[in-house]
């Protein structure tokens, strides 16, 4: 690449990637350093540089995405924690923990618990026939 090449590439990425940071650009060059977005074949231009770019601005959303998914859990885990809120799941194993030791009304609400469940299982069963109604009328389905 000619200085007029490497200025013009350089103006497309500020002008494609003006969010990027210097750490953003040590990293996406050490990253195609590695390999990470393919191979040079004897030919390094903009198209080639711009390409690796979307590579790494994909991998850099996602890594953003999963950060932040990540941190949305631990808030929802610490929200939990101050409320000492549990999921159904976790109040059921508490319940079959606590009848296990002898508690009554704990074995009480496992039974309706799987009763429960085992209804719901019989009503949205493909099996059983069910009815719609649409405006007063009663379609199978």
């Amino acid at each position: 690449m000619d200085a007029y090449q490497i200025g013009d590439t350089i103006s497309l990425i500020r002008e494609e990637y003006p969010h990027y940071t210097p750490m953003d650009f040590k990293l996406f060059f050490k990253m195609a350093k590695k390999g990470y977005f393919g191979q040079i074949y004897g030919r390094m231009d903009g198209e080639v540089i711009m390409q690796w770019l979307r590579k790494y601005d994909t991998h850099r959303d996602t890594a953003a995405q999963d950060i932040s998914i990540n941190e949305a859990k631990l808030l929802e885990n610490a929200k939990k924690a101050e409320d000492g809120a549990v999921s159904y799941e976790e109040y059921l194993t508490l319940q079959k923990e606590k009848a296990r030791r002898g508690d009554l009304l704990a074995a009480e609400a496992i039974l309706n618990a799987e009763t429960n469940k085992s209804l719901f299982k019989q009503k949205t069963s493909p099996q059983n026939e069910r009815k719609q109604v649409i405006r007063g009328n009663i379609y199978e389905k």
